[in-house]
């Protein structure tokens, strides 16, 4: 399994190669943690059936340049525009201070969508069967902070 990093500005026009390289792609998910300078940052992880990509440069919570990049990304996914920006605008970092996942989607057959909030990954995630069959990543927990 490959896993490619990329900032959004400088792929964004370019974004059907980068998707090609991974294949087709089973989950997306937006979340935050720590990075150089002990500063906080935010990004976007696809999955696919060859690796993974990493973009960082995409936001969510609130209407602007970056959160209308993510809204952008799940459309070329084939997620509808209306979904898209639901999604986005509707999970905002401050309903959620602390570092990790604060949104999954898992694309099922179907063409149907499984999206979840941090809350809703942390409560399936008690089921560790449940969580291992929906390829849930692993809750954070809740002591971890930026910049603690």
């Amino acid at each position: 399994m490959k896993r490619y990093r990329y900032r959004w500005d400088r792929i964004k026009d370019r974004l059907d190669d980068v998707l090609a390289k991974i294949g087709q792609v089973k989950s997306v998910q937006g979340y935050r943690y720590v990075g150089f300078f002990q500063m906080q940052h935010e990004a976007v992880l696809l999955k696919g059936q060859n690796g993974s990509v990493r973009i960082t440069g995409l936001l969510w919570g609130f209407n602007g340049e970056h959160s209308r990049g993510t809204v952008t990304l799940l459309q070329r996914l084939g997620i509808h525009k209306e979904r898209s920006e639901h999604i986005v605008f509707s999970f905002s970092s401050r309903d959620y201070p602390h570092l990790g996942v604060d949104w999954f989607i898992r694309f099922l057959p179907n063409r149907k969508l499984l999206v979840l909030r941090r809350d809703q990954i942390a409560e399936i995630s008690q089921d560790s069967t449940t969580a291992r069959l929906l390829g849930l990543p692993r809750a954070v927990k809740a002591s971890r902070k930026a910049g603690a």
